[in-house]
């Protein structure tokens, strides 16, 4: 095959016309993607990072302390709102719980109540919890979900001065980080034994940080 050199540099025929049409195909390709729409509804996050602002369709990530200032732009590059960026469910959550009891799927009136809690998520997974105005103490386990706003609970209330709250509950958090709030819904149910009646004991909040 016969070369050719320029300056010292070798050069082959037909590699720089090959060269050539890959530049043009990924040109094209490239430009294909700068052009696909954005969607009117979709929130654009301008975010700091290693110095740089960048723009995303998700909200910026949180410095340890729990919160950055960001703003929310809307798809034309109007800011629409300062927003605080919280994306760990790490530390207290406070907010009036609801607690609700049936029997045999009849509610079960004098069981109800709405009391204050505290509850701690702490980053080994662990969850703590009380509220002195019903005696409830919370213990169990959290661990993310299935999306990154969804977390999934395990836990035992004691101590309630509703005895038959005491129980083992599932559920979940959803959380909404830049309002700083999410939504918690505990449910536990006993075994179904002859003679004995069956119970669902429900537990929600709107919980904030």
């Amino acid at each position: 095959m016969l070369a050719v050199h320029f300056g010292g540099v070798r050069s082959i025929p037909g590699v720089g016309r090959r060269r050539r049409s890959d530049e043009k195909w990924t040109l094209l390709f490239g430009g294909m993607v700068i052009a696909l729409p954005v969607s009117e509804t979709t929130p654009i996050f301008r975010c700091q990072k290693d110095g740089q602002t960048i723009l995303t369709d998700q909200p910026c990530d949180a410095p340890p302390s729990g919160g950055a200032a960001v703003n929310t732009t809307s798809p034309n590059g109007e800011v629409t709102k300062s927003i605080t960026a919280l994306t760990t469910m790490v530390g207290d959550w406070r907010g009036q719980t609801q607690f609700q009891a049936g029997m045999s799927g009849v509610r079960v009136a004098e069981a109800r109540s709405v009391v204050s809690m505290v509850y701690t998520l702490s980053e080994d997974g662990k969850v703590t919890g009380s509220s002195p105005d019903n005696g409830c103490k919370v213990l169990g386990v959290w661990s993310p979900g299935s999306t990154p706003r969804l977390f999934f609970l395990g836990v035992s209330l004691n101590s309630c001065s509703y005895p038959e709250f005491n129980q083992r509950y599932s559920g979940n958090l959803l959380a909404t980080f830049p309002e700083r709030m999410a939504q918690l819904s505990l449910v536990a149910n006993t075994l179904p034994f002859p003679g004995q009646p069956i119970w669902r004991f429900d537990v929600g909040a709107t919980l904030r940080r």
